[in-house]
C-alpha cells in the first residue's frame, strides 16, 4: 500500500529563527491522508498531533504567519460541494477553519508561503505554474504571473528569506531553487 504524501513546514519567521527552531528540534508535517505531526529534526521521529479537521479532504502546504501567529493550509482536492480553498489550522488540535475558496476552480496548489516583511500570502498553482497572491481574509487568489516552470508537477516548494527579502521556489523537474 503506498504511503500518503507528506508536506513538511518548518514554521519560522526567518532563516535566523530557523536555526533556533532546528536547535529546538521540531518541525510540523501534514500528510495527504490528513494526519498532522510534529517531527523531531534530530531523530526524524514523528509524533501525531491528530487529524486535520473540517472539510479539508487532502491538505497540502503549511505556512506560518509569524506576525499573526496563524498557520495556513490548502485543500488540494475537493469533495462534492467543497471548493479548493484556504484554511487556517490549529497546530495543537488539527482543527481547520475555512477562510474561503481561491475563486478559480483550476487552482491546484501544494505551496503556500508568507512574505514576513509584508504579511502577504503567495501560492503557486500546478495547473498553470502561476504565482498567485492569496487574500488571507477571503482566500481569493489573484494571478501575479507565470513562473515558467514546466512538467506535470513543476515545483515542489516555496520559501521566503526575510533577511534578503527573496522568495524562492524549487523546480521539481530540475531540483533547482529559483528566486
Amino acid at each position: 500500500m503506498p504511503h500518503p504524501a507528506m508536506f513538511v513546514a518548518i514554521l519560522t519567521c526567518s532563516f535566523a529563527l530557523a536555526s533556533t527552531l532546528h536547535a529546538q528540534g521540531t518541525a510540523y508535517a501534514c500528510e495527504s491522508n490528513r494526519s498532522l505531526y510534529t517531527i523531531n529534526l534530530a531523530t526524524g521521529a514523528k509524533t501525531s498531533i491528530g487529524v486535520v479537521g473540517g472539510n479539508v479532504s487532502v491538505p497540502a502546504a503549511l505556512t506560518y504567519d509569524c506576525v499573526t501567529g496563524i498557520t495556513y493550509t490548502s485543500n488540494t482536492f475537493t469533495n462534492v460541494g467543497v471548493f479548493k480553498q484556504l484554511y487556517t489550522l490549529n497546530m495543537a488540535t488539527g482543527a481547520a477553519t475555512a477562510v474561503g475558496p481561491y475563486g478559480d476552480l483550476a487552482i491546484f496548489t501544494h505551496t503556500l508561503q508568507i512574505n514576513t516583511r509584508t504579511g502577504h500570502l503567495y501560492a503557486i498553482s500546478h495547473h498553470n505554474s502561476g504565482l498567485y497572491f492569496v487574500n488571507k481574509n477571503t482566500g481569493a487568489a489573484t494571478l501575479i504571473g507565470l513562473t515558467g516552470f514546466t512538467g506535470t508537477f513543476p515545483f515542489a516548494s516555496m520559501g521566503y528569506d526575510s533577511t534578503h527579502n527573496v522568495m524562492y521556489a524549487v523546480n521539481a523537474a530540475t531540483a533547482r531553487c529559483t528566486a
